[in-house]
């Protein structure tokens, strides 16, 4: 508890350690060159990042590395102190009160980078409901997507399923399962080509899979609760029961899916959001691609600011933030000091560290993305 209480004193922004997590897909070879690795990159199965996580990763196979996802604090002792320890012990300075009296210790919300090299096997989140009706959990799995960008695999451009086409339905759904009817599974959810830039909400219950090459910042609530309709992944890793129902069975595992049809537009119109101005000044512009407009569970941010500008002060309002460098170098400047930045770089803001200013560099522009917890409201 010292130690802690130590670490945050004076109040200050927390640097964060790289998390990698393995999954049953392949990738992060675009996520190592961001990192700026050294060692030669490649792609296994290590493909995603997840940033100020207090979740444990729900990894069948590997139980005994129980911690699994958990995000460790930059410049602590060996063995580092965790973020959830640190939350825990002084959850109002951390979270805000506001958020403890909604949401008690949680966070409330996960973030990760994600680089897929082939495409996940389709799968669905449950929503709050299903969520606390089958697995007892408080929290589903809605998430959004900001896509950075990514590459060609086989020379295809980077793409996403999602979304029932019109003609689905349970029973149909159950047996193309039956049958592991994977080409008709595929030809069953809408295929779309996202932009760089292009941000997707994926509400619970809507089914979906990322495609091969797609870098992106995945926000989401903060669970790893994933229904797989594919026994083998299309790189033919072969999925235990479990992977595939997460502990519910085979039945039951259906009332994880929404039925509800789509036409693209329809299908777009429901999952593509619109950014909007949030700010702007000499040298710096804010846009706000997920606001609690779009769903209460989270919101996000994305800053630029010019080489040797000063964006704007942040006030934190008594409520926490994740901050995600996605490109450039700089530093982040606070009352009690400042802290130089670059690309790859996490911070968590506490609630009680009161303003933030971040400033770009002198080689180019600092650009950030910034994540909030659900509303409180």
């Amino acid at each position: 508890m010292n130690d802690l209480i130590a670490y945050l004193q004076p109040p200050r922004p927390l640097k964060l350690r790289r998390n990698r997590v393995w999954r049953t897909y392949r990738g992060g070879a675009l996520l190592d060159r961001w990192q700026g690795k050294d060692e030669p990159v490649r792609d296994g199965h290590f493909p995603e990042e997840w940033v100020a996580s207090t979740v444990r990763a729900r990894n069948p196979g590997r139980e005994p590395l129980q911690d699994e996802g958990l995000s460790l604090l930059a410049g602590t002792s060996d063995p580092p102190l965790s973020l959830l320890s640190l939350l825990e012990a002084m959850p109002g300075q951390m979270l805000g009160q506001g958020h403890v009296d909604r949401y008690g210790t949680s966070v409330g919300v996960l973030v990760k980078l994600l680089d897929s090299a082939e495409r996940l096997a389709i799968q669905v989140h449950p929503d709050r409901a299903a969520a606390q009706r089958l697995f007892g959990s408080e929290y589903g799995k809605t998430e959004a997507w900001l896509f950075l960008g990514g590459r060609r695999i086989n020379g295809e451009a980077p793409y996403v399923l999602c979304g029932f086409k019109p003609g689905m339905t349970r029973e149909k759904w159950e047996r193309l399962f039956a049958d592991q009817d994977r080409e008709a599974m595929i030809r069953s959810l809408h295929k779309l080509y996202p932009s760089p830039g292009d941000v997707m909400l994926i509400r619970g219950g809507l089914p979906h899979a990322i495609g091969p090459g797609n870098w992106m910042v995945e926000i989401q609530e903060p669970t790893d609760i994933t229904i797989r309709t594919e026994r083998v992944t299309p790189s033919g890793f072969k999925l235990s029961d479990s992977s595939i129902h997460q502990g519910i069975g085979f039945e039951r595992m259906f009332e994880c899916f929404d039925y509800r049809t789509y036409s693209e537009e329809e299908l777009l119109r429901k999952c593509r959001l619109r950014d909007q101005i949030a700010g702007a000044g000499a040298g710096w512009r804010e846009r706000k691609l997920i606001g609690y407009e779009d769903t209460p569970y989270f919101s996000l941010n994305r800053l630029t600011i010019e080489a040797c500008s000063d964006g704007p002060f942040w006030e934190l309002d008594g409520r926490f933030s994740i901050v995600i460098v996605l490109s450039g170098q700089g530093r982040v400047m606070w009352a009690g000091g400042e802290l130089p930045i670059e690309q790859g770089d996490y911070l968590f803001l506490p609630a009680h560290l009161g303003q933030v200013q971040f400033a770009g560099g002198q080689d180019g522009s600092l650009e950030l993305a910034r994540c909030f917890p659900p509303s409180v409201e």
